[in-house]
């Protein structure tokens, strides 16, 4: 037998207001190969929506406008992205293999979103673009402009190693 969660509809990043589902037909009218997709949008914006998990009614985020939605992908374009899928390169020495690049990558992702959830005083939970408004995106723009992967490795490891010492993890 499964167990069922219930879903708790996202809040608008607009407006606030408490996002329905939809079917992908309701959202792009003209987009015949997103009508079977499920989406979340708001009832008093009419632009603002987000997708679906694959195969599920669980949001990718918080619904927004195309204001917003310009401003979360320019930002993981811009910003985030390059700090992190560059990350390999300030590695001396190359690696043995592309899986030992790959968990290079996988930990200087978790390494930028930490940084940048420090920064913007959340929690990591908290600091996904999906979920950001459009003060969230200004804001972790401006906490990321001029920092470079270097400055955030070092950052870290200064704070594992201050975990360390603290008797933490």
């Amino acid at each position: 037998m499964s167990k069922r969660t219930k879903i708790t509809a996202p809040r608008c990043a607009e407006c606030g207001a408490e996002a329905v589902l939809a079917s992908g037909i309701e959202v792009y009218p003209h987009r015949l190969d997103l009508a079977d997709k499920v989406m979340w949008k708001c009832q008093m914006c009419p632009d603002s929506h987000c997708g679906c998990h694959e195969g599920t009614q669980r949001a990718l985020g918080r619904p927004a406008g195309p204001k917003v939605r310009d401003a979360r992908s320019k930002l993981h374009k811009m910003m985030l992205d390059p700090l992190w899928q560059t990350a390999d390169r300030t590695y001396e020495g190359g690696f043995e293999s592309e899986l030992a690049r790959t968990i290079v990558r996988g930990k200087a992702r978790s390494r930028v979103y930490a940084f940048l959830a420090h920064r913007l005083a959340m929690t990591k939970e908290e600091c996904h673009t999906a979920l950001f408004d459009i003060d969230q995106c200004r804001a972790a723009w401006r906490a990321l402009q001029g920092i470079s992967y270097a400055e955030i490795r070092e950052w870290a490891k200064a704070r594992e190693k201050e975990a360390k010492e603290n008797g933490g993890s």
